[in-house]
């Protein structure tokens, strides 16, 4: 009798540590779930940070070339 007391207790702190561990993992992948849609990391993955990144750099590129101008070319540029 005491064999199966210990057997059934044994059991039940097996079945109670992988309990903890897979609430331990759930918990782990929702934080990660969370965290990943809170960052919206598919934004990086289709490209919308870098095509920003790239508008702003010809923005800057464009405004250099122009401003590098003649004042001459400046005041042909504003009558066409």
């Amino acid at each position: 009798m005491k064999l199966m007391v210990n057997a059934i207790s044994t059991m039940e702190i097996r079945n109670t540590m992988q309990t903890h561990l897979s609430k331990t993992r759930l918990m782990i992948l929702t934080v990660l779930s969370l965290l990943l849609e809170g960052c919206s990391i598919s934004d990086w993955y289709n490209g919308y940070y870098a095509e920003g990144a790239a508008i702003i750099k010809g923005q800057k590129d464009r405004n250099a070339f122009y401003d590098a101008e003649s004042p001459q070319m400046k005041e042909l540029r504003r009558k066409n």
